[in-house]
């Protein structure tokens, strides 16, 4: 999430919809998010929880903060505000090493760097450098097998062709 705090939850009235909200994230805490998304996604097919709110709570797991206000579970609204508050200082002071980085790397202003990062130059950078390249790994296999058999025969012809003109008394490169 891009945003320093987290989307407000609007929990159904429904215990059964609380039920089930409560189960997934406990299934997140645990480290099972699959399951756990596999959960709310029944959740959702069911009626018991709408789509915005899958949407706010997987937010929410992705910043880390499983026990949901409202739910009962964990430690609750106290909990999240205070993760939520201590994320915000984390985000901060990424955003200040980010903009550093970016400034000392291309020489720039902080608006400049500001304006790149916002523009979402770094996460391009971050794509580009996760994303395959297929044709560099092409390029790499060839430059370790070194050049095709085809090539290495014309060469020595060349070279062999090259020698006898000048073994002849001819000049290298010279038509008889």
């Amino acid at each position: 999430m891009s945003g320093a705090r987290l989307p407000k939850l609007h929990l159904p009235d429904d215990n059964e919809a609380r039920e089930e909200l409560a189960k997934a994230s406990k299934l997140a805490r645990a480290g099972d998010i699959k399951d756990a998304q596999m959960t709310l996604r029944a959740a959702v097919t069911r009626g018991l929880v709408s789509q915005p709110l899958q949407r706010q709570v997987l937010a929410w797991w992705s910043a880390s903060c499983f026990d949901l206000p409202g739910l009962g579970i964990g430690e609750g609204a106290a909990a999240a505000e205070s993760q939520a508050t201590k994320q915000s200082t984390q985000h901060v002071d990424s955003m200040e090493a980010s903009i550093a980085k970016v400034m000392r790397q291309n020489r720039w202003s902080r608006k400049e760097a500001m304006k790149y990062i916002e523009d979402g130059g770094l996460e391009a950078e971050a794509m580009q450098a996760e994303a395959s390249r297929p044709m560099d790994e092409a390029f790499e296999k060839m430059k370790e097998k070194g050049p095709p058999q085809w090539f290495v025969d014309m060469l020595n012809e060349k070279q062999a062709a090259a020698e006898s003109n000048v073994n002849e008394g001819g000049q290298a490169g010279e038509e008889p």
